[in-house]
């Protein structure tokens, strides 16, 4: 394992993959919701966004600017 992760790190990994919600994902890690999303920006961070994808299997999203 990359030392820059944590066992915790894996697991969080997992469960985004399995497109588990934060909240659950807090309750199996036993923190809160403001410090899972905290962890999720830094492992983010540390990762870079182009890795992140990569891991979790997820794509970047567009952010609408307008409505039509």
């Amino acid at each position: 394992m990359n030392d820059q992760r944590r066992a915790s790190d894996e697991m969080l990994l997992r469960m985004v993959r399995e497109g588990r919600h934060d909240s659950e994902i807090a309750v199996r890690l036993g923190i809160s919701t403001g410090e899972l999303r905290g962890r999720k920006n830094d492992l983010r961070n540390r990762l870079g966004h182009e890795r992140w994808y990569e891991l979790t299997g997820s794509k970047p999203t567009e952010h609408r600017t307008g409505r039509k």
